[in-house]
């Protein structure tokens, strides 16, 4: 796979990285659609759609890379979305949260019940002493 979603709070939620030239690099968040985020999506397996973005990063480290996915046109890789005019891209790296993104909460501060959000969905999970022990709760 040639890209993926980093420094996000899980596998399915993070900034685009798409691996150009032997190297990772920062996708360009100008440009860019919500249907080129469902792409992605499906590609890392974190669902068919995304849902509308809170996450923010600053550009860091990594080189920006310009990215421009030809509307109408099917995309079957993410190198067909690389721009070919790489002037300098000064834009905010793009940031993708995907439907199967899961955030685990704790419902107080550092200890309490144990909450999911799940798409749109939250779950609270029950269990006692014996079900829950430490390894549960550093997963």
């Amino acid at each position: 796979m040639a890209m993926k979603l980093v420094d996000g709070p899980g596998k399915c939620a993070g900034k685009l990285m798409v691996k150009s030239e032997g190297r990772w690099k920062q996708a360009s968040k100008a440009n860019w659609s919500k249907k080129d985020s469902d792409f992605v999506c499906r590609q890392l397996n974190c669902g068919d759609k995304s849902r509308d973005n809170a996450l923010k990063f600053n550009k860091g480290g990594s080189e920006l890379i310009k990215m421009k996915c030809s509307s109408g046109k099917t995309i079957t890789h993410i190198h067909d979305c690389i721009d070919p005019n790489q002037i300098n891209p000064t834009d905010d790296p793009l940031a993708i949260t995907c439907e199967e993104h899961k955030v685990v909460l704790l419902n107080g501060s550092c200890s309490g019940l144990v909450e999911i959000e799940h798409g749109d969905r939250s779950f609270l999970l029950s269990g006692s002493n014996e079900t829950w022990n430490q390894e549960a709760a550093d997963t």
